[in-house]
């Protein structure tokens, strides 16, 4: 009798530990307008003066509309990802050069860690993305690590307002 017990306090464990780890994720699908003031970097990199995302979450897809501003001028992109671990290709044109970025993104508990390669005219540059949404859903923090030739160069922590 006390096998049997055993057997199924293991069977509804086994059963009960996927769903106890699945987690609920945040949906950051909004308009978020940068709070310029709010903004944190540290490295050679210029602060946005403005920046918007439009972003819109389906499941694991993600498409976010990027347009931002700073003293090196106006940049907008698109990006269509997935959260699945697999890389997802976009292009970007940066001072003139067109790249391809290699994004690979999963979830970290409820924090959405970004991770792109790209090539920069034969430069290798790496960013790492933090994305993190408050527990009222009004406040998104985007803190984005650089790294250029394996070395660090740049981060850059950005605060939205859901609009």
């Amino acid at each position: 009798m006390r096998n049997r017990s055993l057997v199924l306090v293991a069977a509804l464990l086994a059963l009960g530990s996927p769903l106890a780890a699945q987690t609920t994720h945040p949906d950051f699908t909004g308009t978020w307008v940068l709070d310029a003031t709010k903004t944190l970097t540290d490295g050679p990199l210029p602060a946005p003066s403005g920046a918007t995302q439009i972003v819109v979450q389906h499941g694991d897809s993600m498409t976010v509309d990027q347009k931002s501003s700073s003293e090196q001028g106006e940049m907008a992109m698109k990006k269509v990802w997935k959260v699945d671990g697999q890389a997802w290709a976009n292009a970007m044109t940066y001072q003139g050069t067109a790249m391809s970025l290699s994004s690979v993104l999963r979830w970290n508990g409820a924090e959405l860690v970004i991770r792109t390669t790209m090539d920069f005219s034969g430069t290798p540059v790496e960013q790492n993305e933090s994305w993190t949404l408050a527990a009222d859903g009004k406040t998104m923090t985007v803190t984005t690590t650089t790294n250029v030739n394996g070395a660090y160069y740049a981060s850059v922590t950005m605060v939205f307002t859901r609009k």
